[in-house]
């Protein structure tokens, strides 16, 4: 392999600094077999950093469910060791808000337990009638069966639309993951 694609791959370098090198060797006149060989190397080398991504990506997955365990088993309080499942969560996920919310069969009401992200003190508050509003997409088909969402549709309020309006204002796609379980 390119010793320069090596070089990239230390330094971890984005995929455009992979693609550059190509290009720099055809506006050098670089043709024919060895441009063909330097972009098998290049897609190598793109494949190595690949799984050296999803290797430091599983490393800090694994890196957060060891220091959730070893908060769990510190903490008495519930809802210290609620709101640290939820934060870890939120990391894991790397979302801009988690929560988790309860049912409250005897009012009819989902309520938020415990929230990390939510910029407002109304949304910490929220409760909505079962089955309705973003908790009600939530609602276990049976008790406790966790459920996420890939994205959020509809009105958004808080922090949420803000960065829904930036990423439309620049181009680029918007997406929010949540979860949540049910008792």
């Amino acid at each position: 392999m390119s010793e320069e694609f090596l070089d990239l791959l230390y330094a971890g370098a984005p995929r455009e600094a992979f693609d550059a090198v190509v290009l720099g060797a055809m506006s050098d006149g670089v043709t024919g077999d060895d441009l063909e060989r330097l972009r098998e190397h290049r897609t190598v080398a793109l494949r190595i950093r690949e799984q050296m991504q999803r290797q430091r990506q599983r490393e800090a997955e694994l890196s957060a469910l060891y220091e959730t365990a070893n908060d769990l088993t510190a903490i008495r309080d519930v809802d210290a060791v609620l709101s640290a499942i939820v934060r870890r969560a939120r990391s894991l996920l790397r979302a801009d808000m988690t929560y988790l919310s309860l049912n409250d069969e005897a009012e009819g009401a989902s309520y938020m337990r415990v929230t990390d992200g939510a910029l407002t003190p109304e949304f910490r508050r929220l409760r909505l009638p079962l089955g309705t509003g973003l908790l009600g997409l939530h609602r276990p088909v049976s008790r406790n069966t966790p459920r996420t969402t890939a994205t959020t549709s509809g009105s958004c309020t808080g922090t949420s639309s803000t960065r829904r309006s930036r990423a439309r204002r620049s181009g680029r796609s918007w997406v929010s993951r949540s979860a949540s379980t049910a008792p």
